[in-house]
């Protein structure tokens, strides 16, 4: 039971990790993205934080509302408003609730390319 369970994590993560890559090389590929804000600060955007070297990317920043302060990833989450502020060519969306999704991609998408990582 243990040996499967993980078992699974690790295909899971493995999964998360492979479309997480795809969704950078397409930042890259299709947007000529080299920095990358997230956002979304769960442990998603960890595991896709992972894939940012192995595609030549940087992380220019993480926004997250609900955890604006708080340190992810070696940086402190920004609220949204500091998007105006930041340095970046396109944003991954790595926030996995689908309270406001609509509302807020659309937001973003007034602050520059996003690329949604559930999709």
């Amino acid at each position: 039971l243990t040996y499967e369970f993980v078992a699974c994590t690790y295909t899971l993560f493995r999964e998360a990790h492979r479309n997480a890559s795809n969704k950078l090389q397409e930042l890259a590929r299709k947007y000529r993205a080299q920095r990358i804000v997230f956002y979304g600060a769960e442990p998603v955007a960890e595991i896709a934080a992972m894939s940012l070297k192995e595609n030549k990317l940087k992380l220019a920043g993480v926004v997250d509302e609900d955890l604006r302060g708080l340190p992810i990833l070696g940086q402190q989450a920004a609220g949204i408003d500091a998007l105006d502020e930041l340095d970046y060519d396109a944003i991954l969306f790595c926030k996995h609730s689908k309270r406001d999704d609509r509302i807020l991609l659309k937001l973003l998408a007034t602050k520059g390319r996003v690329v949604n990582l559930f999709e």
